[in-house]
């Protein structure tokens, strides 16, 4: 977005760039190879003269401790229609909490709208360390217009998006779950400077500039912005970005998490009167592997979400000791779905230090125990030789943006593509290196 002040544009902006952990998010219906092109420069400069786009009536419901459903109107101008190729609707979340400041930096800093790439890692590619990776909270080092590292930001920083679920219409709503939120944490547009559309806190963003012109640390830092809206990619190769100037993404209004349920099931909980809502196939589970776990008798605004086609997020536990499972995605929390057979279930990761007899247990974002069963986890299958990973797709895109010349663009846009360059070829150049990486 344009409007962010000085430093919330600088730290966001490497933040976003220089991430691998930024890369977006895609649905589960699109899968994707590529890596996130934000930081490439772009050689024609952003499109006008397509007509008017817009987003508005940003809803927020079902707020819960790492997830939220978003639902928007878009219009975009039935004269542009001809001329779209695809159109991505998106979440961008930034939050930064802490700044440290090695030197005085530069005065210069990293103006410039924040697009999004609608590339990245599909749902169905997520593993528990590339959820942590991209949706955890992080520290890493900040880089002013220049190029040089002048410090460090503690930040959140991810687009949540769905590639192809436009219907071909001028206007609608689109609906989307927004996942990977952190539990307890008031997100939205808040002290972003003296251009920000948001109020400013004048005391933290003074002591913020002054850790970031004079060096030093500041914790006391919230400065975040989170925006919904659409990036329309046209068939000559152009497209309408993802920025509030153009009409097509707006701010979305504060909302808070909630905390995660006070206390993990125990023991007495499990009662015979709960026992058999949820089973799993020959009470049998893999360690180090993924279980899918059926749910018998769910709940019935649980089982209205998923037979809307919206998504319905517990919390599920192995024992004797309760220890929470994730998804096999990693997430902190279990999917309720249904299949084709129209029963309900969740999938969940069963960690490898297991065996032998256990329960699991299925708890509401509230902590109220909707089920349990027996279970015996066998031993963890012997884990593959790895494929190597293809660098094919990588190694072109790294071609083709060796060509580029240094003095057809602006230092602001350059510094931080030469950095994303110099990343893709560390990663090419690993021997070892994981498809997901690549």
């Amino acid at each position: 977005m344009k409007r962010m002040g000085k430093i919330a544009a600088a730290l966001i902006a490497a933040c976003t760039l220089f991430s691998g952990a930024s890369v977006a998010v895609a649905d589960q219906a699109t899968p994707s190879t590529n890596t996130d092109q934000q930081a490439a420069p772009a050689a024609t400069g952003q499109p006008t003269g397509y007509g008017q786009v817009s987003v508005s009536n940003v809803h927020v419901s079902d707020v819960g401790a790492h997830t939220a459903n978003v639902s928007f109107n878009y219009s975009i101008d039935p004269a542009l229609l001809p001329q779209i190729k695809n159109v991505c609707f998106a979440i961008d979340v930034q939050r930064i909490t802490e700044v440290t400041a090695t030197a005085a930096p530069s005065n210069q800093y990293a103006w410039g709208w924040n697009d999004v790439s609608c590339n990245g890692v599909a749902d169905e590619d997520l593993t528990q360390a590339l959820y942590e990776q991209i949706y955890g909270v992080r520290t890493e080092p900040v880089v002013d217009i220049k190029g040089e590292t002048v410090g460090s930001a503690t930040y959140q920083s991810f687009t949540r998006y769905y590639k192809d679920s436009w219907n071909g219409s001028a206007s609608g709503t689109f609906n989307m779950s927004l996942i990977g939120l952190t539990p307890n944490t008031t997100y939205g547009n808040h002290n972003l400077g003296e251009f920000g559309q948001a109020p400013l806190n004048v005391n933290r963003w003074k002591q913020t500039d002054k850790v970031y012109k004079q060096g030093g640390h500041s914790s006391d830092v919230d400065f975040g912005q989170i925006y919904a809206g659409l990036r329309i990619e046209l068939k000559n190769g152009d497209f309408v970005p993802f920025d509030s100037d153009y009409g097509s993404a707006t701010q979305i209004s504060d909302f808070t998490t909630t905390a995660e349920p006070a206390s993990k099931p125990t023991s007495p909980d499990l009662t015979e009167q709960n026992k058999g809502s949820v089973t799993v196939p020959d009470n049998t589970v893999k360690a180090g592997s993924v279980a899918r776990i059926y749910v018998n008798k769910l709940a019935q605004e649980c089982a209205a979400k998923v037979d809307a086609g919206e998504d319905c997020f517990w919390y599920s536990y192995i024992y004797s000791n309760p220890v929470r499972l994730t998804g096999p995605d990693g997430s902190p929390y279990v999917t309720i779905k249904k299949d084709k057979n129209g029963k309900y279930y969740y999938d969940a990761f069963i960690p490898a230090n297991y065996s032998g007899s256990h329960k699991i247990a299925l708890q509401d974002e509230k902590g109220n125990i909707q089920g349990w069963t027996d279970v015996t986890v066998g031993e963890q299958t012997p884990t593959p030789t790895p494929t190597p990973a293809d660098k094919t797709a990588l190694n072109k895109a790294i071609t083709a943006a060796s060509k580029l010349v240094k003095t057809d663009y602006t230092q602001a846009s350059w510094a931080p593509f030469a950095k994303a360059l110099e990343a893709a070829k560390t990663v090419a150049g690993k021997a070892d290196v994981k498809q997901a990486e690549v």
